[in-house]
């Protein structure tokens, strides 16, 4: 397997999710343990990607007080990402997005339970960096801010100035704060 994530539930269990070849083809998916420290996880295997454009792998999770846990995963090959969102060990199926691959998003939830997702732009908007925000758990998000635009390299045509491989949301009450 590759590429983990972990978070815990309210009551204290812990939620691995990372990819691996439990499922065919490898991708990304959920473990959570029955209670804090048991040690005994089920596996909640995602469905396949849709448009058959590539896996996703390189998972990262954020969840809510309900538990209700959203995760981010990579294209495997592609130039994209997907998220889904498992709530009450149901999927609410894979959202693509023009992003960047591997580690170039995040995700948080607030306190109040809007969920931010911020992420470096792939093709036709590489570089840029862009914020939404969900407030029913990921399956609805606003319109997409841009709050970073690349800048071209003037002494090497085709670079730009911009983040590289990371990017990162918190939440400072109900204002979401992004780092790149």
């Amino acid at each position: 397997s590759g590429r983990r994530s972990i978070i815990g539930t309210s009551t204290g269990a812990a939620v691995i999710a990372n990819h691996n070849n439990a499922e065919t083809p490898t991708r990304s998916t959920i473990f959570i343990d029955n209670s804090a420290f048991e040690y005994s996880f089920t596996n909640y295997a995602t469905p396949g990607a849709p448009f058959n454009n590539g896996d996703p792998i390189w998972p990262l999770l954020a969840i809510n007080a309900s538990d209700d846990i959203v995760m981010a995963s990579s294209v495997n090959g592609g130039d994209s990402f997907y998220v889904n969102t498992l709530s009450g060990g149901v999927y609410s199926g894979w959202q693509p997005f023009n992003g960047d691959q591997a580690e170039t998003h995040s995700l948080n939830f607030s306190d109040g339970g809007k969920v931010g997702l911020a992420w470096i732009g792939g093709i036709g908007n590489d570089g840029d960096v862009s914020f939404i925000e969900s407030t029913d758990n990921g399956l609805t998000w606003t319109t997409p801010v841009k709050i970073f635009e690349a800048i071209p390299d003037p002494g090497v045509p085709g670079d730009i100035y911009g983040p590289v491989r990371g990017v990162n949301v918190n939440y400072v009450g109900e204002e979401a704060c992004v780092v790149f």
